[in-house]
């Protein structure tokens, strides 16, 4: 149930500020107070500790802030906030979350307090501190439930609290006569539960002309009431008691799962068991088991419902997979695109039965609140769900209305970007290139008009930025955005399957002339970030002589947050697949021979393996294995498997859903079952497992019987680490490093850039010194083992510490115990260190290596942790480093999430793939065409089938309708087909199998979707640096949540 009408929230202040003066001891003055309900939004965060209000970025990052009802200053932010990187921060119990309608009256309420406090010490206790006061909040809000005031005055005039909508009725006819079960779950109990669904469904009220009766639940098969306690009720292990409910007297009776339990000397329960001709149930509490009530087999059959994300969304989204739909603020932001304007009348048809439901995944569960209804219904069941957003119809109207203001900043924000690059070169040109004085003096006075034109551009852009952000809200700006990036309330839109501004848009449109529009949101760049930067011209080869030449858009950086390199005093660099990127084609096929030489002679494996060759061309990063299926996967961003093969088998739609088709739970695909395939290294052991997978099968006597697909997948990566330790791999490339690594006459340049700007540099890497010291020398200078020019240590300078042997991911948590060694270059021996400090030998107090200072060169360690790190280097803020790795898991997630350091993802299939995009333009156009005719095609075959199964239609309407449908159905499947096979053309342009890493489908990868999360910036090559300004400021490119797909222009 969702309160509708802004005027029942003003109820909820005073009933608690009565509470906080009358039984909490607060100043009387609290009673003089009223309450602004247009003040607050959901989706803040309140900073209980500080007293702060704060609107956040997806990424956590704060964007503004308020102490009580004072803005804070961007330094006063950056100061509080300005180091919170860490994706784990703004939980409980230090800050609470503001997703709920309801919350907003308390939130401000908590401001005033503030103030109060600020502006009159005297009259609050020393010992009340803000925090305290947020608990003394909850408090009384909680008196207010408890003493029942609250749903007292609705039950008393429904109609001023809450508003009518005539089509709920409607709607849930509607989906009733579909075929599919429909049941209620509310926190609320039965009394308060029947009054409110009383005056939705047909008026009714306690006191007036139609009083209450219980017609209401003839529209739905059960009812659960109070003490549901979502998002608690989610959990099928939790053990809360479910009781039927006597609906005339309200009484409650004990039950066994749903099932009435007879009292002592009583073996006749009052209630029996649900048949379908006994209407609805009522029960109380209990927990997700109301699947057994409903016959719910898979979660993933049910669509829920609900407005509040943690409550309702992510609950049942992320525990149980329901799908999910919300429905709240999407009022404000979205009244829909010209095809969906009427939005209470916009057409959504389930496609499956839900009338027996056997799997949780054939509910869909509407709900208000993505905690209490979404998340837990989704993440613990695997339901489907739809969250009700409110706010949404005045937000999408808005942005209807802004289109010309947005172009305008995008123009403004390109021009400020483009004159910044010009002020680095500049710059960089007056330090270090050699200039005569005339040229000098010109490029002075050239450098201080930029400055002030910049100055002023940037000056009008936040002006017209801050124009444009209240003209949602005064206060808060745009519900589902903060500046060009998502809202963490928007963020959470990961656990739905559906938004909507109001449950009853579910309503169908009895009308063929109305169908769902094209699916405008087809017409998005591959990568939001990718190449045109929201439209402008690619950023300025900022060191060229004249400033503006394009960087190729395969050499160009992508952006995902904003990072001010100016911010940033270190950068570091892995060595493996980022400074030095290998050969796939002899590199990994020299790893993937010895692999098969160790299961041969080592692990006793038959010797045909040593015939086998490897096609390094066949795997990509971003797939899972599932090793005790022995099948290889490809899944979407949401975890659903899209693409799948056993071994080199390629699997059936069938047995795809079959196997995986209910794995809708986020957590699932993890260790040690499955293994992820995130680094170009492990390409040759997927390969080798496909085969021995496909080997398996179909010699099963060649293989022992207790060997199965797990126990392969272990024997091949003990055979990569048997060719670890025994070296042979890094001794061929010392041998030939040429054969196996790409030379880059550009890491050199790039490094000196760094340096020359003011910035130190380090290295580390999993590599311990002596392979190390080789591939580094062949990398900055040509130098090999053999060559005409042998190594040297030369390449040091380039550094200012080289920590080898770093057992990352491990590395970047301070509490690794790991001890910290300095080498002794020349012997590669090591010595114990204290925190970096060389310990003498006892009789030797002098010890051999003194502390590094800027002219004594660069620090050779192994080991150690990312604490020692910092203080080698000074750094005091794990914001100031910059770090530079090829691997998701080993280097930029734990780096990110842990630390809060800024990262940089290297992915060299990106050249490719940009290149493809570009290439495939055209195609991609194509199939958007060809989607939106299957979609309107469909829709008519929907309305045409609802027409023949419920209208009162003549015998001739009926004969032309049916042979209508028939044309329609004819004209779908091969608009189907054509559709599938230039989707699978366009799909083996860029992979013959895996198709395109960033993709699956429609949806970006699972791949993908960990570079958006824990890359600040993404690029395919490391040297791609050298092409922007060390002080260059990346700037992301702008969200687009699927309500503005539909609204906004994108080219």
């Amino acid at each position: 149930m969702t309160f509708g009408c802004p005027i029942g929230f003003g109820r909820v202040q005073p009933g608690t500020v009565r509470k906080l003066v009358y039984d909490l001891g607060y100043p009387s003055e609290l009673l003089e107070w009223t309450f602004d309900w247009n003040y607050m939004v959901r989706g803040l965060e309140l900073d209980k500790k500080r007293g702060n209000i704060l609107k956040m970025d997806r990424h956590k990052y704060v964007k503004v802030a308020y102490h009580g009802f004072r803005e804070l200053s961007k330094d006063d932010k950056f100061d509080i906030y300005g180091s919170s990187l860490i994706q784990d921060s703004f939980d409980e119990p230090n800050y609470a979350l503001i997703d709920t309608l309801f919350s907003l009256a308390e939130a401000y309420l908590f401001a005033q307090l503030v103030d109060f406090k600020d502006n009159n010490p005297e009259k609050i206790p020393k010992e009340v501190d803000y925090a305290r006061m947020y608990k003394d909040v909850w408090a009384a809000v909680d008196l207010c439930h408890r003493d029942g005031t609250l749903k007292q005055m609705v039950a008393k005039e429904p109609n001023r609290y809450i508003n009518e909508d005539t089509t709920i009725v409607p709607l849930i006819k509607m989906i009733r006569d579909s075929g599919r079960s429909t049941f209620l779950v509310t926190n609320s109990l039965w009394d308060y539960t029947n009054i409110v669904m009383n005056f939705l469904c047909g008026g009714r009220t306690v006191h007036g002309p139609h009083t209450c009766n219980f017609d209401c639940v003839q529209y739905f098969d059960v009812v659960i009431t109070g003490r549901s306690a979502k998002p608690g009720f989610f959990h099928e292990e939790s053990r809360a008691n479910l009781f039927e409910v006597e609906p005339q007297s309200g009484m409650l009776i004990n039950t066994d799962n749903g099932t009435p339990m007879p009292q002592v000397g009583d073996p006749s329960p009052n209630f029996l068991p649900k048949s379908k001709d006994k209407g609805c149930r009522v029960f109380q509490g209990g927990n997700v088991g109301l699947h057994s009530l409903l016959s719910i087999e898979s979660s993933s059959q049910v669509l829920y419902v609900g407005d509040h994300i943690y409550g309702d969304i992510l609950c049942s989204k992320k525990v149980l997979g329901w799908r999910t739909m919300r429905v709240p603020e999407l009022e404000k932001e979205v009244e829909l695109l010209w095809e969906l304007r009427d939005m209470r009348k916009k057409l959504i048809l389930m496609t499956q039965s839900l009338l027996f439901i056997e799997s949780s995944s054939q509910v869909l569960y509407v709900g208000d609140h993505i905690y209490g209804d979404i998340l837990r219904s989704k993440k613990v069941l695997g339901s489907r769900t739809m969250l009700v957003v409110p706010e949404l119809e005045k937000e999408v109207e808005l942005l209807c209305e802004l289109r010309d203001m947005r172009e305008k900043l995008i123009l403004m924000r390109n021009e400020r970007d483009s004159v910044e690059d010009k002020i680095h070169h500049l710059n960089w040109s007056l330090k270090f290139d050699d200039i005569n004085e005339n040229d000098k003096q010109e490029m002075l006075s050239t450098f201080k008009d930029l400055e002030a034109k910049r100055d002023q551009i940037r000056l009008s852009h936040q002006q017209a930025q801050r124009e444009n952000y209240q003209k949602f809200h005064k206060v808060w700006g745009q519900l589902m955005k903060t500046g060009y990036q998502s809202s963490r309330f928007a963020n959470e839109r990961r656990f739905l399957n559906s938004s909507a501004a109001g449950a009853s848009q579910l309503c169908f449109k009895s009308s063929m002339e109305e169908h769902r529009a094209s699916a405008l949101s087809e017409g998005v760049v591959q990568f939001h970030n990718v190449g045109s930067r929201d439209g402008c011209e690619a950023p300025h080869k900022w060191s060229s002589p004249g400033g503006g030449k394009k960087i190729d858009l395969k050499k160009q950086i992508f952006c995902n947050r904003s990072l001010n390199m100016r911010n940033i005093i270190a950068v570091g660099f892995d060595m493996d697949y980022t400074l030095a990127q290998y050969k796939s084609e002899t590199f990994e096929s020299l790893a993937y021979e010895g692999t098969v030489r160790k299961l041969v002679y080592d692990l006793g494996y038959p010797s045909e393996l040593l015939k086998w060759t490897f096609d390094w061309n066949y795997m990509v990063r971003g797939l899972v294995l599932d090793k005790k299926r022995g099948n290889i996967l490809k899944m979407d961003r949401h975890k659903y498997v899209k693409v799948a093969y056993h071994g080199f088998r390629e699997l059936s739609k069938d047995d795809k859903v079959d196997i995986y088709g209910t794995s809708l739970i986020q957590d699932s695909f993890d260790e040690p079952d499955y293994a992820l395939i995130d680094t170009l290294f492990s390409l040759a052991e997927a390969y080798l497992f496909a085969q021995l997978v496909d080997f398996k099968d179909n010699n099963p006597e060649k293989i022992p019987k207790d060997v199965d697909y797990a126990r392969m997948y272990k024997d091949v990566r003990a055979a990569v680490d048997l060719c670890h330790r025994d070296g042979t791999l890094k001794q061929m490339v010392a041998k030939e490093p040429n054969r196996y690594i790409n030379e880059d006459i550009t890491i050199v340049p790039l490094i000196k850039m760094i340096r020359d700007s003011g910035r130190s540099t380090f290295l580390v890497t999993n590599s311990l010194w002596d392979y190390t010291n080789i591939v580094m020398n062949f990398l900055c200078g040509g130098r090999t083992v053999h060559g005409p020019h042998t190594c040297n240590f030369d390449w040091l300078q380039y550094f200012d510490v080289v920590i080898t042997g770093s057992a990352k991911p491990g590395f970047f948590h301070e509490e690794s115990r790991a001890n910290l060694f300095e080498v002794e270059p020349q012997s590669g021996m090591l010595i114990n260190t204290d925190n970096g400090t060389p310990m003498p030998q006892v009789g030797d107090p002098s010890p051999k290596i003194l502390l590094n200072s800027k002219d004594k060169g660069c620090r050779v360690f192994q080991g150690g942790n990312v604490g020692h790190l910092h203080s080698l280097l000074s750094i005091e803020s794990s914001s100031q480093v910059l770090y530079v790795g090829d691997h998701i898991y080993g280097d930029i997630l734990r780096s990110k999430k842990v630390l809060g350091w800024r990262t940089m993802l290297v992915v060299p299939e990106l050249e490719k793939e940009v290149e493809l995009l570009w290439e495939l333009r055209d195609m991609r156009k194509k199939l958007i065409l060809m989607r939106n005719e299957r979609d309107s095609v469909e829709d008519k075959i929907h309305h045409l089938n609802w027409s023949l199964k419920f209208e009162d239609v003549n015998e001739n309407d009926k004969q032309e309708m049916l042979s209508a449908l028939k044309d329609l159905e004819s004209k779908r499947d091969q608009v189907r087909l054509s559709h599938q096979q230039a989707q699978r053309e366009n799909h083996q342009k860029f992979h013959k199998v895996w198709g395109q890493l960033m993709k699956t489908g429609y949806q970006s990868s699972r791949f993908a979707n960990q570079v958006e999360r824990f890359a600040c910036l993404y690029t395919s090559q490391v040297s791609n640096l050298r092409l922007y300004s060390p002080d260059k400021y990346y700037r992301p490119s702008e969200d687009f949540m699927s309500h503005e797909f539909h609204l906004l222009p994108l080219e």
